[in-house]
């Protein structure tokens, strides 16, 4: 309790601090059965409320050593180390003040009666020379040797995935493997639903997507590929790119499509207005199937549906959120093909 007390805690505070942790025991469940009730005088209460505001408390004066020992300057600040409960990030700029704040760290838990997990601390580079590696010695005052860190290239900190060069593109590329598991984890779990649609709805917004984008805050400047919007598919044997808008509520086909494609058009018209706040009278087709590319390399075919014929519009096909939400398809443009969620495959020929 000193190290609250040095941040200006006592009388019945302390007091009250101390007799949650006063004869502190704890026991272990494994299965059903509990073990013996075994003594603790280390660390907080697990779960505990208090918990991680008090270990906070108990590492306020590292924070206060590290400052200072140079670290990364950004602007006027100087940031030596990111502490965040038990996980602890030193930042420098040179090996010599790295070096430095691993000492002042080493003196620090020799102190505070602390331990290191040396198997999950590692050193990572960044910028020139970055590729070098070395082992990055901690000692303690007395010159005996606490272990040597290891480097590594990639490094994971509160979920974000760092590298040694194109900083965020590990995380990003990480995001982008794990969208086909997402997919199918919210196919299963929908299909136990009552209603499917609406299943497969609140899955993707309130957990699968929640979990691609997480990060997504801190990252600025990466270099990702340019996608264009556009994807494969088919109508009949007429091979097209279609534009993909998901702010489109409909879906179009341009009227030079309709009759390369001999797709009948109905006497039906109907009026629309588009982005530029502009009215158009558009006809309506016959029910008609398009062929897509799946993300796994198979085809998807539409049940027949109409599709509104613009004469003015710049691309052969626009796909609207209207067959998007009807199949729970989302475009890979990467591929140029189409996350399903829900619907049957049909191969074409």
């Amino acid at each position: 309790m000193g190290s609250v007390g040095g941040e200006g805690f006592g009388g019945k505070c302390l007091s009250i601090l101390q007799g949650l942790y006063q004869g502190h025991r704890r026991f272990v469940r494994v299965g059903e059965r509990d073990t013996e009730w075994i003594k603790c005088d280390k660390g907080v209460k697990q779960g505990y409320v208090l918990s991680p505001l008090l270990f906070a408390l108990y590492l306020a004066n590292l924070s206060k050593q590290l400052q200072e020992v140079e670290g990364v300057k950004l602007g006027n600040e100087c940031i030596s180390g990111l502490l965040f409960a038990d996980d602890l990030v030193l930042t420098a700029e040179s090996e010599v003040d790295l070096q430095r704040q691993l000492g002042v760290l080493a003196n620090f838990i020799r102190v505070h009666r602390l331990e290191i997990n040396m198997a999950k601390t590692k050193v990572m580079k960044m910028g020139p020379g970055c590729y070098q590696e070395k082992a990055w010695p901690i000692v303690n005052p007395d010159g005996s040797l606490i272990g040597d860190i290891e480097e590594t290239n990639v490094c994971d900190y509160l979920g974000v995935r760092l590298g040694c060069s194109r900083i965020f593109q590990q995380h990003c590329n990480m995001m982008e493997r794990a969208i086909p598991r997402q997919i199918g984890l919210v196919k299963v779990k929908a299909k136990n639903t009552p209603l499917r649609k609406t299943g497969t709805d609140l899955l993707w917004r309130m957990a699968s997507r929640p979990k691609l984008l997480y990060g997504v805050e801190v990252i600025h400047n990466v270099e990702l590929p340019s996608y264009t919007p556009m994807i494969k598919c088919w109508i009949g044997r007429i091979p097209l790119r279609a534009l993909i808008d998901t702010g489109a509520t409909v879906s179009i086909i341009s009227k030079s499509l309709a009759k390369r494609a001999k797709v009948t058009i109905e006497e039906e018209t109907q009026e629309i207005r588009i982005a530029s706040g502009s009215k158009h009278t558009v006809h309506i087709t016959a029910p008609i199937e398009i062929a897509f590319p799946l993300a796994d390399g198979s085809m998807f075919t539409t049940k027949p549906m109409p599709f509104l014929v613009l004469d003015t519009l710049p691309q052969d096909c626009l796909i609207g959120c209207d067959l998007l939400n009807k199949y729970h398809a989302a475009p890979c443009f990467a591929k140029q093909a189409l996350f399903l969620f829900g619907g049957k495959k049909k191969q074409v020929d």
